[in-house]
């Protein structure tokens, strides 16, 4: 391919600008270099039967040009999503799901005003099979709060899961606020056709580390006296979290399942209670 450097030194300078997108093409009688600027294509082109280097400028067909712009938008672009889940935080024993076994009882729940709430920052690290499969992880944080429906106040105690009820106050809130950072570990899966909005389904694991605890009350005394109250402790605890994940979604929503394999007390007390949760999800997918 004979073609005149001083001519595309030309082109460029007529053009005004120093960045350039070149493609080469092999036609029948001529060999043409393909220039695309911001707002311009230009052909370059030396013909086989006449000695003559030939040169054109004409306004840009951005369809001309999609592939090779698709390509590098992909190639820039940081594959992250920022995911926000909003559901109900429970806890369950012996396959108890809704309420407790009724030595204890005095743990039951009331769902409706236990909350889940968490948001994480993803990372699409992996696509496979034609980019309808994937792996996607990040961090996060896990906010959920646990309202008793009882009176129930949980010990401080280092080594036992104390815990007795309150008889002489008449509560309005008593919720056990615990916090979580955050590391999920999802495949994903997406069905139908690619390129549109797709059903996707993700399953994996969510490991998690607890960074805060806290007891609440709002409480009325027998002199009508209004008190609130916030305990910071562990109480007991488990530290470590490793649950597990299924979300179902559609263009940006869906819906969301976690449930906890570790139990949400230390080792060896009782009761061994194993943390779920189910909501809404926005964005991740």
């Amino acid at each position: 391919m004979k073609l005149y450097s001083t001519s595309i030194l030309v082109i460029l300078t007529i053009v005004g600008t120093a960045q350039v997108d070149v493609k080469a093409e092999e036609e029948k009688s001529s060999d043409t270099i393909t220039f695309k600027t911001n707002n311009k294509i230009i052909k370059v082109w030396q013909s086989d039967s006449i000695s003559k280097t030939t040169w054109e400028v004409t306004p840009r067909d951005e369809a001309s040009f999609k592939e090779i712009d698709d390509e590098k938008d992909r190639e820039k672009s940081v594959n992250t999503h920022i995911n926000f889940d909003i559901g109900m935080a429970g806890y369950a024993l012996d396959g108890n799901y809704f309420k407790m076994p009724k030595q204890y009882r005095d743990f039951d729940l009331d769902l409706s005003r236990s909350r889940q709430i968490a948001f994480n920052i993803l990372f699409r690290e992996i696509d496979f099979v034609q980019n309808r499969l994937y792996f996607i992880t990040g961090f996060g944080f896990d906010f959920k709060n646990y309202h008793f429906k009882n009176p129930v106040l949980l010990g401080t105690s280092s080594d036992t899961l104390a815990f007795e009820l309150d008889s002489v106050n008449s509560y309005s809130k008593n919720k056990l606020c615990v916090r979580y950072f955050q590391i999920p570990l999802l495949f994903g899966v997406k069905l139908g056709e690619l390129g549109k909005r797709n059903l996707t389904l993700q399953a994996g694991a969510t490991l998690g580390y607890k960074i805060y605890s806290r007891a609440s009350q709002d409480l009325t005394t027998p002199k009508n006296e209004e008190v609130e109250r916030k305990v910071k402790d562990d109480f007991n605890l488990s530290p470590f979290r490793a649950a597990l994940t299924a979300r179902l979604g559609y263009g940006g929503v869906g819906i969301f399942v976690n449930y906890a394999l570790t139990p949400m007390f230390n080792s060896g007390l009782d009761p061994k209670l194993n943390a779920f949760s189910v909501g809404l999800t926005f964005g991740g997918f």
